[in-house]
């Protein structure tokens, strides 16, 4: 189903963001021992974890929870609806054991003329 993909890429994102995030951090770090520099002279890259990361890990988490919700609401449609229908397909087509009792049945009976 198109939408379980979808919902699959998101999850996807939202990890190779969170994996991007860390390692840009653990860089920082690293730049920052080298040079010499303490985290605050950092602050513009900081700027890009604080602000524009978060951005978009909390759009994805919201994305996520709205396409969660959906899906868990067409597990149930479909439930319901495979619910209502059962009983209505085994009006039509009954069990093939009843059709073959009932063949077996007319076999042995006799035949009147």
């Amino acid at each position: 189903m198109n939408y379980e993909r979808a919902l699959e890429c998101l999850e996807d994102f939202n990890n190779t963001i969170n994996i991007h995030v860390y390692n840009y951090q653990e860089k920082l770090l690293q730049i920052g021992k080298k040079s010499q520099l303490l985290t605050d002279d950092l602050t513009t890259f900081k700027f890009f974890i604080d602000r524009t990361c978060r951005y978009f890990q909390e759009q994805i988490k919201g994305d996520l929870g709205y396409f969660k919700h959906g899906t868990d609401l067409i597990k149930i449609a479909v439930e319901l609806e495979t619910r209502r229908l059962k009983p209505r397909l085994h009006e039509r087509c009954p069990p093939p054991r009843t059709k073959i009792r009932y063949n077996l049945e007319v076999l042995k009976s006799p035949i009147k003329l």
